[in-house]
């Protein structure tokens, strides 16, 4: 058990080698087969990489997109692609986004939901824009993007 430990306790990439080669010599002097020891050795690493994919990444992306969500960007709608600028304390920038790389777009009766990626989007309040500037980006949307759903009880 106090390899084990040991492993887990492991700061720098040279220890690990060494612990595991530690744990072999000695478990092969208490008469441990290979597989068992490669089981001891590799299980401590599997187990802090779970640990660390399903509770500590979460939080940190969260932390890290919570800052964001405050922030103004600004989008424009041509006949070819939509560009964004966005100027906040995190973020300065401008990128150009061509309709085809989009990932889906949803319409629901107040917001327009542009996804990016399968989990970003850029949400549209229809109060922000005229009625008629919502008819042509609907338009432009649904000429251009494949994936266009709209879900809006008022069309």
């Amino acid at each position: 058990m106090r390899v084990l430990l040991r492993v887990l306790q492991a700061s720098s990439k040279r220890e690990i080698p060494l612990t595991m080669a530690l744990t072999l010599c000695l478990g092969f002097s208490y008469g441990f087969n290979t597989m068992d020891l490669v089981a001891v050795s590799v299980l401590p690493i599997i187990l802090i990489s779970i640990t660390y994919s399903m509770f500590i990444a979460p939080k940190l992306y969260y932390k890290s997109t919570k800052k964001s969500l405050g922030d103004i960007n600004e989008l424009n709608f041509s006949e070819e692609y939509m560009t964004t600028e966005s100027t906040s304390e995190l973020v300065n920038g401008f990128s150009k986004v061509m309709y085809s790389d989009l990932h889906k777009v949803y319409e629901i009766d107040d917001l327009i939901f542009v996804f990016i990626t399968k989990s970003q989007a850029y949400i549209i309040p229809k109060t922000e824009c005229s009625s008629q500037g919502i008819i042509e980006l609907r338009r432009i949307l649904q000429s251009k993007v494949k994936k266009y759903k709209n879900y809006s009880k008022r069309h």
